[in-house]
């Protein structure tokens, strides 16, 4: 079930349990506190982090636990974010994933998100970032 989560101490575990170098309690709790950020969590499993600012919003962060992949966590999650921005009167949504991330890659066009630009060495200086964008 995805519901709001505004525990930083959860957050933080389940961002650590999802990425190598996950974000620090004091980031998280700095950027929920900003103005249009909101986050959603699928029990311990998953959690997406969005923001919205006038028209726009983006997936600042989205992650599965490694034993709750391939579930269709991430899936509901940017179905549920989708909704949240177009409701907040977003007109588009962007991300990045890394170029050699295909399983994200090909679940965000499977969504119907399509590549507008490339970061360069956006990854630990080495791996590039593709730019999605949806227009919703």
């Amino acid at each position: 079930m995805i519901a709001p989560i505004a525990d930083i101490d959860r957050l933080a575990a389940l961002h650590a349990a999802c990425f190598a170098e996950g974000w620090s309690r004091d980031f998280l709790g700095k950027l929920l506190g900003g103005a249009g950020v909101s986050a959603w969590a699928i029990d311990d499993a998953a959690f997406l982090i969005l923001r919205t600012a006038a028209d726009e919003a983006e997936v600042l962060s989205i992650g599965t636990r490694p034993e709750a992949r391939r579930q269709g966590h991430a899936r509901a999650l940017i179905q549920h974010g989708i909704d949240a921005v177009r409701m907040a009167g977003a007109r588009r949504l962007f991300l990045e994933a890394a170029e050699d991330n295909a399983v994200a890659i090909a679940l965000y066009r499977a969504l119907g998100f399509a590549e507008v630009g490339r970061r360069r060495r956006y990854y630990d200086g080495r791996i590039d970032a593709i730019v999605l964008a949806l227009a919703l």
